[in-house]
């Protein structure tokens, strides 16, 4: 009896002894897989700061050589850049139906609309102009998660020194890490964010954390752009309105 007991004893320690191995591997798995997805979210958000200061930087180096790729507008007219969506014809979601509606309805309205594209069947061009609206193609790598991010950074690098817009509307919170460099260019922009696109499903939790943090930024762009205007608008008042000493 006393043999068996100790037998069970000692089954019983090693099956406790494998339990808590199991828990330390699990939980080492989980760390390191934490760990990588940040180090995932960082370099993914790196990569796309680093393309926006690269247009930046060629914009500068490269200011406008010949003619624009836009016509200049008039003061009846503007011209205006939307970047950040598969573009126009609309055959995809939201953003591009916005895209095409808002588009056209400015382009009837005398304004100068330039429309960044990605074609989904490189066998067919996409045409160069599109009810009323100028249609620029641009390439964007193959991925999901890198798709957007990439055509993003070369329509902006394509902006800054060839058109150099009145507003730019930049769909897609995705895309926020581009925002200082349309700023850093003075180039006022609109940002549609959609709605809270990390909660949706269709993300695991790398793009998750991705999206939040990007739309905490776009959040954080809009403001500085807000108090920005502010203060532009306090400046100019007190630049036309006498003061009360004289």
């Amino acid at each position: 009896m006393g043999a068996a007991g100790d037998q069970g004893n000692g089954e019983n320690r090693k099956k406790g002894k494998s339990c808590n191995t199991y828990r330390s591997d699990h939980w080492r798995r989980i760390g390191a897989f934490r760990i990588a997805r940040t180090v995932v979210v960082a370099v993914v958000t790196a990569v796309a700061t680093a393309i926006g200061t690269a247009a930046v930087t060629a914009a500068i180096a490269f200011p406008h050589h010949g003619r624009p790729t836009v016509t200049v507008s008039t003061p009846q007219s503007l011209r205006i850049a939307m970047i950040g969506t598969r573009g126009v014809p609309a055959r995809y979601g939201g953003f591009e139906t916005a895209i095409e509606e808002v588009g056209r309805r400015l382009a009837d309205r005398g304004h100068r609309v330039l429309v960044y594209s990605r074609n989904p069947d490189a066998s067919t061009p996409l045409p160069r102009f599109y009810r009323g609206m100028r249609v620029i193609e641009l390439p964007a790598m193959r991925r999901r998660s890198l798709e957007t991010l990439s055509h993003t950074g070369a329509s902006i690098a394509h902006l800054l020194p060839r058109v150099h817009p009145d507003v730019a509307f930049v769909f897609n919170a995705a895309n926020s890490p581009f925002l200082p460099a349309l700023r850093a260019a003075r180039i006022p922009v609109a940002t549609h964010v959609d709605g809270l696109e990390w909660k949706r499903g269709k993300w695991g939790p790398t793009g998750q954390r991705y999206y939040r943090a990007a739309e905490a930024a776009a959040a954080a762009e809009a403001e500085e752009r807000s108090r920005e205007a502010a203060r532009a608008a306090s400046r100019a008042a007190a630049r036309v309105m006498p003061s009360a000493e004289t």
